[in-house]
């Protein structure tokens, strides 16, 4: 990371690039493959309903390709991102009195809420900053499901600028996460075979609304910090066999969902 510009000024360069050059094939008017859209709208609505989720955060939800689909009546959700062109284009075509959306600039402060989203961000940033959001995101959400790819992973987990591109496997180092593996998709893009994973986290059980975390450019990153996440998977172990009738079940759906 570059002492002078900080994490969210990176990140913000990196991906303004990528969406105003079409890099990654993103963006509004992006024609998606509907089995892979509906099965992931289904994980949600139904995690949603069976854990009686109200308010539901989305850590870099872009131009709301997938999120769209999704029924958010009754529903508090705020979308982040540190793109400006995505967050006002979004804020135009979206917006509605549950609906929000807001730039990640910083010293902003996150709101606490049931559930956070994060589909296909960790990939693309490197591991410290992945450290950082999980450890403030286990502070204000409640359940935590984070897409990302898991093959190839010839290079998981390995070094990248902000907008690079490699697996992540967050049950490895330097992460250590204790991971529910919720679906797995399987394609083909840019000519490469890829495995995705969507995996449910556990955080504060008595987070909400109430909540609040707020993110800096220029966080401190002592010698202890990978010790602290994994003081943070311990805890987050415990709350998975805490709940596993549940989980079960809610697994057993999805799977009839997937036959």
């Amino acid at each position: 990371m570059n002492a002078n510009t900080g994490r969210l000024e990176e990140a913000r360069t990196a991906f303004s690039e990528i969406y105003e050059k079409n890099l990654w094939r993103l963006g509004p008017g992006l024609e998606l493959e509907p089995d892979s859209v509906q099965r992931f709208v289904r994980l949600i609505q139904d995690f949603m309903r069976e854990n009686e989720v109200a308010t539901v955060a989305e850590f870099g939800c872009g131009y709301w390709v997938y999120s769209k689909l999704i029924d958010w009546k009754g529903k508090r959700y705020d979308g982040y991102d540190v793109v400006e062109s995505a967050i006002r284009y979004d804020t135009e075509q979206f917006s509605e009195e549950n609906i929000h959306f807001h730039l990640v600039r910083d010293g902003i402060e996150l709101s606490g809420a049931d559930l956070l989203i994060c589909k296909d961000v960790f990939q693309h940033l490197p591991s410290e900053d992945i450290i950082y959001y999980i450890g403030k995101f286990k502070k204000i959400y409640k359940y935590m499901i984070i897409t990302n790819d898991v093959f190839p992973d010839a290079h998981a987990n390995g070094g990248i600028p902000s907008g690079g591109y490699r697996a992540i496997r967050l049950d490895r180092e330097p992460f250590n996460e204790r991971c529910a593996v919720l679906q797995t998709w399987e394609g083909v893009n840019f000519g490469e075979r890829w495995t995705k994973h969507t995996c449910l986290l556990f955080g504060d059980p008595t987070a909400g609304g109430g909540a609040r975390t707020v993110l800096n450019n220029h966080p401190e990153f002592g010698p202890g910090a990978s010790k602290t996440v994994q003081r943070h998977s311990d805890n987050s172990l415990s709350r998975i066999m805490s709940r596993l009738p549940s989980l079960a079940r809610f697994v057993r759906q999805i799977r009839a969902f997937l036959r």
